[in-house]
C-alpha cells in the first residue's frame, strides 16, 4: 500500500476499526473527504463491497477524479466560520482555559488558535489576572481578527475566502460591542459565556442576538485603523460604499469590504465615478477629471494598501458600472 502522505492518497484515508466487546462492528476501507465552500463531500470505500483493500482503494482514487472534475482540485487549506461542536464559548477559534500552576494557584486566560499563511497553527494566550476578563477576552478576539485577515488572498486558503471575511465581520462586530457597552452589560455577556451549562449554540446566539450588526462606518473604522485608506488623515473622514448603497442589498450594505474610510476629496470624486482603483490598488484617474486633479489634491500614484482581495468584486463592479473612463 502507498504511503498516507503520498500523492495517490489526497483527500483520501485508511480506516480501520476493530470490533470490540460493546459490539462495534468491524469498518475496513477507505475514505474520500473534500471541502469546497463549506460544503463537506465525502464517500466510503469498504474493502468487504471491492474484495480487497488495493480494489477499494482504486474505487476512492476513481471517484476522486470523477468529483475533482465537478468541484476542482486544490492543494490549499480550509478555516471554517462554522462553530464546532467542541467550541464552549459561542465565539470560533477563541476560548477560555484554565490550568493549575506549581504552586497550585489557578491560572486563567483567553486563548485563541489560528492558522497561519504557511500552513501552521498559532497560539496566544491572555491572562485574566493581567488584562481582566473583559480585556482578555477582547485581546483574544482582537488576535484572531488580526491572525485571520492575513490569510485572505494567500494561495494556500484562496478558497476560504468567504467564510475568512465572514470571521471578520464577526469580530469585528464583537470588539466594536465590547468597546461601546458599561461593566454591567459586559458582565451580563461574560456570564453567558462563561456558564458551563450553556450549550456552545445557544451561547452563539445570545452573543449575536446582544452583538447585532454594529453600523458600517464603525466597521470600517476598526478595519482601516480610523484613518484614510489613501491619505492616512485622521479627520473629516467619510464611509463611502464602493457599490453604491442604493443598489446594494441588505448584506452588502453592512460588508465592511464594500467600503473605504475615505478624506473628501476622494470620497466624492470616488462616489462620482472620477476615480477608481485596479486590482492593485493603484488609483485610476478619468479623463474627465485631468485638468482639476492638481487643483484638487489628488494624487496620480495614489495607492490603497493593503486592498483586500474580498473588495474586488465590489471594485470590479465600481470600475464596471460607476468609473467614468
Amino acid at each position: 500500500m502507498p504511503s498516507r502522505k503520498a500523492p495517490e492518497l489526497k483527500n483520501i484515508c485508511r480506516i480501520d476499526i476493530v470490533a470490540n466487546a460493546r459490539g462495534k462492528h468491524e469498518t475496513h476501507g477507505w475514505q474520500f473527504k473534500a471541502m469546497r465552500e463549506r460544503k463537506q463531500q465525502t464517500k466510503f470505500f469498504a474493502d468487504s463491497v471491492y474484495g480487497n483493500a488495493e480494489a477499494a482503494l482504486a474505487a476512492a482514487q476513481e471517484y476522486r477524479r470523477e468529483i475533482f472534475q465537478e468541484i476542482g482540485d486544490f492543494d490549499g487549506y480550509w478555516i471554517t466560520d462554522v462553530l464546532p461542536s467542541s467550541n464552549t464559548s459561542g465565539i470560533i477559534g477563541v476560548h477560555r482555559s484554565e490550568s493549575i500552576r506549581q504552586d497550585e494557584s489557578i491560572e486563567e486566560v483567553w486563548q485563541t488558535t489560528t492558522a497561519t499563511p504557511d500552513g501552521h497553527r498559532r497560539y496566544r494566550q491572555f491572562r485574566i489576572n493581567v488584562h481582566g476578563e473583559r480585556g482578555a477576552l477582547y485581546k483574544a478576539v482582537e488576535e484572531r481578527l488580526n491572525a485571520v485577515s492575513e490569510l485572505i488572498g494567500t494561495a494556500r486558503y484562496a478558497t476560504s475566502t468567504r467564510p475568512i471575511a465572514n470571521l471578520v465581520e464577526i469580530y469585528l462586530n464583537i470588539l466594536i460591542y465590547l468597546d461601546s457597552i458599561d461593566e454591567p452589560e459586559a458582565n451580563y455577556l461574560l456570564s453567558i459565556i462563561n456558564s458551563r451549562v450553556i450549550e456552545c449554540t445557544e451561547k452563539q446566539r445570545a452573543i449575536t442576538g446582544r452583538v447585532g450588526q454594529a453600523t458600517f462606518r464603525a466597521k470600517l473604522e476598526r478595519l482601516w485603523g480610523a484613518k484614510c485608506c489613501i491619505t492616512g488623515a485622521k479627520i473629516l473622514l467619510h464611509a463611502s460604499h464602493i457599490k453604491p448603497w442604493a443598489i446594494c442589498d441588505n448584506a452588502e450594505r453592512l460588508d465592511p469590504f464594500n467600503g473605504f474610510l475615505l478624506s473628501p476629496v476622494y470620497d466624492k470624486a470616488f462616489d462620482l465615478g472620477f476615480i477608481s482603483f485596479d486590482k492593485g490598488g493603484k488609483i485610476m484617474i478619468s479623463s474627465k477629471l485631468t485638468d482639476s486633479i492638481k487643483c484638487l489634491g489628488i494624487q496620480t500614484t495614489a495607492v490603497i494598501r493593503p486592498l483586500n482581495p474580498v473588495s474586488e468584486p465590489y471594485l470590479e463592479f465600481h470600475r464596471t458600472n460607476i468609473f467614468q473612463r
